[in-house]
Formats: C-alpha cells, sequence, structure tokens
C-alpha cells in the first residue's frame, strides 16, 4: 500500500476505536504490514498473536495499539 493509503486506514481506525482498543491485522506477509516508522511516528505497536503454517500461503494476526495518545494525521 502506498504511505498515504496506510495513513488513510490506521487515522480511520484510530479515529472510531476507544482508549484501550485495539486494531486487528491479518496478513500473508513475513512481518508485521505496518512498517515500523508508521507504528513508531503514530504511538502505536504491534504484537504477533500467532501464525498458521497450515494455511496455503501461511497467515499472521497481529493485534495494534496505542502505546500514548495518538498523533495520527495526514503528512
Amino acid at each position: 500500500m502506498s504511505k498515504r493509503k496506510v495513513v488513510a486506514v490506521l487515522t480511520g481506525a484510530f479515529a472510531t476505536i476507544r482508549p484501550g482498543g485495539a486494531f486487528y491485522q491479518f496478513t500473508y506477509g513475513p512481518r508485521c504490514p505496518v512498517p515500523r516508522r508508521y507504528l513508531d511516528r503514530f504511538g502505536l505497536k504491534a504484537m504477533l498473536l500467532g501464525r498458521t503454517f497450515l494455511n496455503a500461503p501461511p497467515a499472521a494476526v497481529y493485534k495494534i495499539t496505542r502505546r500514548r495518545p495518538s498523533r495520527l494525521t495526514l503528512p
């Protein structure tokens, strides 16, 4: 996804998620689909909840939550 789309998804999701809430990301990639620079920029953290290697392709689930008050704005 483009930088603008990633920011739009995070902005929309965390604008509606209550404090303490989480955004769950399912992915078929080898790592978290939200790059570290975006997690750091917006005060978020991602935790790998699990993987299934029996799926084709293998899938993973990440839980993304706030680390500190949100600063989600478009660049």
